[in-house]
């Protein structure tokens, strides 16, 4: 009896250790928080690459984004995410990295993101400050279509779309055949007509759970010179190019009047002064494609392209 009663407490030994879970099996990931699973995180990004402004189409190593979480539908922070304020910071390698692990458990949750990580925090706590003058590509991200609005244990990746803050007017020159010179541009520069009062703000703020946007100031200009070692922004041809200028834009407003948005384009060493049509407005990420022709001691608006970001549709607007 003694020798069963002995194979019997083995039996129970051995059967008590295959159900414990090592330090080092995958079940240990969430051993300080049984039910829960990691957050696991994907993202897209909505733009493509131009010259000079450059616009990520996928974030690469190093990049850091910051996410808020909330309770489904509400904007109250997750408590169970370990980082203050919900400020969230996730640093890509080949995937998304943690500080800390972010973990789900059945509570539906919303995960909105923003880039770059280290934006300030502007009055409300999900309110980030964007300075349109530092020609910084500025993105807010959200459940992608297609994909489920929400995610918890059961439903643990998230997918995000990100999208530009800004809007992206993209400038293209050609020169005319009979142009003598050498067609260099070296600078652009966009700024308000009546400054500092005019549509162009030179900071604004946005909600990300609810992508509203607060305008602040509109006393600095946004410049666009040659990057450090480039002689030049561009050479022009007599013909457009492929890709133009870009620069990144937000107006309060569409101007009612011709010239309300003045640029100058520093062109072989000369300056020309430039009004911008009547109705010029940058709204959050549109795209606007001006094809200008020099012609003489002249710059001729060939024509203006509105590419929406929801579909990706393009418009022509007529000139005025």
């Amino acid at each position: 009896m003694k020798y069963l009663n002995f194979f019997l407490l083995c039996v129970f030994g051995i059967t008590l250790c295959l159900m414990s879970c090592h330090k080092e099996d995958s079940c240990s990931a969430t051993e300080d928080m049984p039910g829960t699973v990691p957050l696991s995180l994907h993202t897209n990004v909505m733009e493509g690459q131009t010259r000079n402004f450059t616009l990520k189409e996928e974030f690469v190593p190093g990049d850091k984004i910051g996410l808020f979480i909330v309770k489904d539908g509400t904007d109250e922070i997750y408590t169970t995410s370990p980082y203050e304020r919900n400020k969230v910071p996730a640093t890509y390698t080949d995937r998304y990295v943690w500080e800390q692990e972010v973990f789900l458990t059945d509570e539906k949750v919303n995960v909105y993101g923003f880039y770059p990580f280290d934006n300030v925090y502007h009055a409300g706590k999900f309110d980030i400050m964007f300075n349109i003058t530092a020609l910084q590509q500025y993105m807010y991200g959200t459940h992608a279509k297609g994909t489920l609005s929400y995610a918890d244990r059961i439903n643990s990746s998230v997918q995000l779309e990100m999208k530009n803050v800004l809007g992206i007017a993209e400038f293209f020159f050609r020169v005319a055949p009979e142009y003598p010179g050498a067609g260099n541009l070296t600078t652009i520069e966009i700024y308000n007509r009546d400054m500092p009062s005019g549509p162009i703000p030179s900071d604004i703020s946005m909600n990300v759970l609810t992508q509203k946007i607060t305008t602040y100031g509109s006393e600095h200009p946004v410049l666009v010179t040659k990057r450090d070692g480039d002689k030049i922004l561009t050479q022009m041809t007599t013909s457009f190019p492929e890709k133009g200028i870009s620069v990144p834009l937000y107006t309060t407003y569409a101007t009612k009047s011709k010239g309300e948005i003045m640029a100058r384009f520093l062109i072989d060493g000369r300056n020309y002064m430039w009004e911008l049509p009547i109705g010029t407005e940058w709204k959050s990420g549109y795209r606007y494609r001006y094809y200008i022709t020099l012609v003489g001691g002249s710059l001729n608006l060939e024509s203006v392209t509105i590419e929406s970001p929801q579909d990706g549709g393009n418009k022509d607007v007529e000139l005025q």
